[in-house]
């Protein structure tokens, strides 16, 4: 857990206008994370935006960006992916607590994110 108040509360988080309390952390936050770009999208999306977000992915991690998502079916799930495939650091922003995978079809692609 990491509370607002902690050095390890992450600067860019902090500056939004309503920022969390607390965060449940797995893993590791740390400077790697300085250049980091959100993707997001479609939970149903089409085979095209799937393709934009797997090339989005892969080009800003060869130029050193974090991927962050949400974990979710489609768009999400399809960046977290194509990162760690090009062999980058992804991070997920979860809307359930850190101790389960959702949606549950994402488990194998929790634990890879985690490692």
């Amino acid at each position: 857990m990491i509370p607002f108040s902690a050095a390890a509360y992450p600067s860019r988080l902090r500056a939004i206008a309503d920022p969390p309390p607390l965060l449940y952390v797995r893993g590791e936050i740390g400077s790697d994370n300085d250049r980091a770009v959100a993707i997001v999208g479609s939970r149903s999306a089409s085979e095209y935006g799937r393709r934009v977000a797997r090339d989005l992915a892969r080009g800003l991690v060869s130029f050193g960006f974090t991927v962050i998502s949400g974990m979710a079916r489609g768009i999400d799930g399809t960046a977290h992916e194509s990162a760690i495939r090009a062999g980058g650091r992804t991070v997920a922003v979860l809307g359930c607590g850190v101790d389960r995978a959702y949606p549950p079809e994402h488990e194998t692609l929790y634990r890879r994110i985690s490692e």
